[in-house]
């Protein structure tokens, strides 16, 4: 079974048989993903997320801000939705083309769909309905067959012979916790415990709907259109017939919608029905009322929403001269009222509502009615008085422009003009002008309070005299208030207490006490300051109008706020958001409001509902404008974070407040948006909850905020592997560098001991030897020749010494790095131990030096080894001839000393006389510097002493 929803459109018209009661509406026709904005199903889930079975095939979810294709690769076909709330959203799908089973049942997981299983254990095929019962029990009908899912899961078939041989057509919820079965014979009732009977008798039924007062209504299908039935205590009796296709019944509240394709029928308690249709500009279809009382509308292009269908509007569509309106009046002949456009009046005539414009009154002013109940109003400088159905004229010359009119003790009216102060008479006579004051210019707004004093404005000045010195023609005193900052007084009034209230135009509402007018503190924080008008309300308290606010008050002069607000309408009662003039409060609670869009009349249901806190819902985590999967837990640094929420309150979006905060302990942050979308750029590192809530009033907020917990990682260095790294790493260099320092501190402590070990063997045995000659010389039993040869011997030693500390010295040097260096200084050596012809000292030398640096130690050891090899050859060898040589021996370098005397075995024998160093202690130094040293005996006689070393002092052994 297809059914094509077209329902209700952005304006939806009243009235039988003439145009009126247009309703607020607002229409999305942009659904993404779809080449079409057609909508052929809707219904709502639990949450509160709006679904819309698209024309042609598809799914889609709203949340009040987008449309969001829904399982794409999985429904392509046309969709339709079971009635009543359950813990699924149940879709009725229809096969494919071609496809055999027919339609099956499915519902929502995730971001796709599945197949419910049915009593077999296999899917759902051949569906014809599916609608939940009071007590969210499914219930699921083929053609000819009824079960209902049980509290355990298991699906329980329904027998009863009332059903034998009938085929279901439709299914809807009923009062009694059960089912309304339509069928081809009629109209079952299942109550709660399962008992069957049949309530209806007909071929025709379409579709049944349960008022919940002991009304039911039906629909007959009939080959030339639709007819409603009530069936009440038993007896049927039929309301209304439409030449139109039915299509559905909407239940909201205790009003039932009857939805046809060219137009629906409001059906309330206690009048008649109330039809729109094509006479009034609105087609047809039928929709849902969603969990906040407001009506949805599928239609062929888009989906239309309308905040209280109960509210209506009437415009210059309505026969309004023009729609901005500004004042009101109600007499036994309607509603009057006055706009920009001149004069007309709102009369109910056989259920309808009809706009009648006096077109010969241009009127813009206040209105009024005096005692008699008879309307007062101005065309340019005549006074009008509506007697017996017509106006009856008093010219007044230049009588000037109506500002303000009030009712005056004995059933008269104060008339304020900006020529002066009238009031008018008991006997259809010329209204009389009275005095006003000498300093008053115009007459703006009148009053007169319980006390019988007359109260008067002009401009920011307000008068009062007793009203019956005003009228008396003697000479009387006014008491003039001039109040600062105050432009010009909108309205002067009385609450019931009897305290004086004044609303002006720029500066709010103030309160007369104790002789002065005082500004009340809560009018200076309205959203616009410019008081329009001041109403008492029969409901209790003060009607306060301004641009886009109408509160009802109460005065509470001891409060710091100084009143207290116990009503707001707006949007959510479908009050259109623009400036508010004027009101006139029926005895029944019906508000009749004159706004700058039209004429608005609310009913008293649509005053009693209230906005509750929404719910809010994540819908998208967005980073660096890529979506990305709702279960996100962590994102880089440095990157934007756009966090979507929906709160799920579409009645009136405009009044939506939001407050976040991105810790669990955090403080509330108001947004200065009303865009359910909070972007974060540049977070820094650490874990985050963000949560959001909402708010339609700005006290009562989201019991359950809607969160999203995530971790932002710091940048990549400070990350723990990456600081774990750094941390490693620092500790290898740290270790690195103690120990290069412990080996350099070791390398100096070995320097330092072999310098002291220099200058122990090298120098202090040489002072010893010298203190030991001296203490020779000087003894007494020394002769001449022996004294002046110690004498020579102390002197050799010195100069030996000398050139010892000299040696130790050079080798320090920075200068002496070079291998070319040492060779200088060896050679300066030699020539000093060879002085003369005999024995020959000579060298051999390259003539290209490398220009790499010696090792300290290497320099060294080897100026040490090369003058002990010089002064053994000196001391020792008797050679007539010593060679100093140096060449490269591959990549290492050969240094050698070369003489022609006595050859090893003597010098052996004579290691002890050396002085200095040894022969092991030249062995000593050549390993401490990685070097090979050799000493070999020359052919013919001699020796030579070879050093095989290398620069860096590790030479290869």
């Amino acid at each position: 079974m297809k059914r094509l929803l077209v329902v209700l459109v952005a304006v939806m018209a009243g009235g039988t048989w003439s145009r009126a009661e247009e309703r607020t509406a607002r229409r999305y026709d942009t659904i993404g993903g779809f080449s079409t904005a057609s909508i052929f199903s809707l219904a709502q889930d639990t949450e509160g997320f709006l679904w819309a079975g698209i024309d042609g095939g598809g799914l889609a979810r709203f949340d009040g801000r987008e449309f969001r294709r829904w399982a794409p690769q999985t429904l392509k076909s046309h969709l339709y939705f079971g009635r009543g709330a359950g813990e699924d959203l149940v879709l009725i799908v229809e096969p494919d083309t071609g496809a055999p089973g027919g339609n099956t049942l499915q519902r929502i997981a995730g971001d796709d769909v599945v197949p419910i299983d049915g009593p077999d254990g296999t899917r759902w095929s051949g569906v014809r309905d599916a609608a939940y019962d009071l007590g969210h029990r499914l219930w699921v009908a083929r053609h000819t067959e009824l079960f209902y899912r049980s509290d355990r899961g298991e699906w329980i078939p329904l027998a009863s012979p009332l059903l034998t041989g009938s085929r279901i057509r439709r299914l809807a919820p009923n009062r009694q916790g059960g089912i309304f079965v339509v069928t081809n014979t009629g109209i079952l009732s299942i109550d709660r415990g399962g008992v069957v009977s049949r309530i209806v008798e007909t071929s025709l039924a379409a579709d049944v709907v349960d008022r919940g007062d002991g009304s039911i209504f039906f629909v007959e299908k009939k080959p030339l259109g639709g007819a409603i039935f009530e069936l009440r205590d038993g007896r049927t009796t039929e309301l209304l017939f439409r030449d139109a296709n039915f299509i559905a019944f909407v239940l909201r509240g205790r009003t039932a919608w009857a939805a046809f394709d060219s137009g629906v029928v409001a059906l309330r308690p206690g009048e008649s029905p109330e039809v729109l249709g094509p006479a009034q500009g609105v087609p047809g279809g039928g929709g849902l009322v969603d969990l906040e009382g407001s009506l949805w509308v599928a239609t062929a292009a888009g989906l239309v929403h309308i905040a209280e269908p109960e509210t209506a509007l009437w415009t210059e569509r309505d026969g309004l001269p023009v729609a901005s309106s500004r004042y009101l009046a109600t007499t036994k002949e309607g509603v009057w009222v006055s706009t920009w456009g001149g004069l007309c009046r709102l009369t109910r005539a056989g259920g309808a509502w009809n706009v009648a414009v006096e077109e010969k009154v241009d009127h813009k002013w206040p209105l009024m009615t005096d005692g008699r109940g008879r309307l007062w109003a101005k065309d340019r400088d005549d006074f009008l008085e509506r007697v017996g159905g017509r106006f009856k004229r008093y010219h007044v010359a230049d009588s000037g422009v109506l500002l303000g009119a009030a009712p005056a003790s004995d059933g008269t009216l104060w008339l304020g003009t900006d020529r002066g102060l009238f009031k008018t008479t008991r006997s259809e006579t010329t209204p009389v002008l009275l005095v006003k004051p000498a300093d008053a210019d115009v007459v703006e707004q009148v009053f007169e309070d319980a006390r019988g004093q007359l109260w008067m404005s002009s401009r920011n000045r307000i008068y009062h005299a007793a009203s019956a010195a005003v009228t008396s023609g003697k000479p009387f005193t006014w008491t003039r208030n001039e109040i600062d900052g105050a432009r010009q007084f909108s309205k002067i009034t009385e609450t019931s207490d009897g305290t004086l209230w004044a609303s002006n135009w720029l500066g709010g509402v103030w309160r007369y006490q104790s002789g002065a007018w005082a500004p009340i503190p809560a009018s200076l924080q309205l959203p616009s300051r410019t008081v329009q008008n001041l109403v008492p309300s029969r409901s209790g308290g003060m009607w306060v109008l301004s641009t886009g606010t109408m509160l009802r008050v109460i005065d509470r002069p001891q409060s710091s706020d100084g009143w207290e607000v116990v009503e707001q309408l707006n949007g959510w009662q479908g009050l259109p958001p623009t400036s508010i003039a004027d009101l006139v409060e029926e005895s029944d609670g019906t508000l009749w409001i004159a706004t700058a869009a039209g004429v608005v009349r609310i009913r008293p249901e649509a005053r009693r509902s209230r906005p509750f806190p929404p719910l809010v819902k994540h819908t998208a985590f967005v980073i660096d404008g890529q979506p990305l999967a709702l279960d996100t837990s962590t994102l880089d640094a440095g990157r934007q974070v756009e966090l979507r929420f929906a709160a799920l309150s579409y009645r009136s979006p405009g009044l939506l407040k939001y407050q976040y905060r991105l810790r669990a302990d955090g403080s509330w942050i108001d947004s200065s948006s009303q865009e359910a979308v909070f972007r974060f750029p540049g977070l820094m590192a650490g874990r985050y909850r963000a949560e959001v809530r909402a708010s339609l009033d700005g006290v009562n907020w989201s019991a359950t905020p809607a969160r999203v917990d995530f971790e932002v990682l710091g940048p990549w260095y400070l990350r723990w592997w990456a600081i774990g790294s750094v941390v490693l790493i620092l500790a290898a260099v740290l270790a690195a560098a103690h120990r290069a320092r412990v080996a350099m501190v070791v390398r100096l402590e070995r320097q330092r001991a072999a310098i002291a070990r220099d200058l122990h063997d090298g120098i202090g045995s040489g002072l010893g030897s010298i203190g030991i000659l001296a203490g020779v010389v000087a003894s007494d039993t020394v002769g001449d020749t022996e004294r002046r040869e110690r004498v020579r011997d102390i002197a050799d030693t010195a100069a030996e010494l000398g050139s010892t500390l000299t040696d130790i010295v050079w080798s320090l040097r920075p200068d002496s790095a070079t291998l070319e260096g040492l060779a200088q200084r060896l050679t300066q050596r030699g020539s000093r131990l060879f002085p003369d012809a005999c024995p020959a000292f000579s060298t051999e030398l390259p003539t290209l030096w490398p220009a790499a640096d010696l090792a300290l130690s290497v320099r060294h050891n080897l100026l040490l080894i090369t003058s002990e090899a010089l002064h053994n050859a000196a001391r020792h060898a008797k050679a007539q001839r010593v060679v100093l040589g140096m060449a490269p021996r591959g990549r290492s370098w050969a240094l050698w000393v070369t003489d022609d005397g006595c050859g090893l075995g003597r010098r052996e024998s004579s290691d002890a006389n050396c002085t200095g160093l040894g022969l092991p202690n030249m062995r000593k130094r050549a390993d401490d510097i990685g070097a090979r040293i050799d000493w070999s005996a020359r052919d013919g006689g001699g020796t030579t002493v070879t050093v095989i070393f290398t620069f860096d002092g590790h030479a290869r052994r």
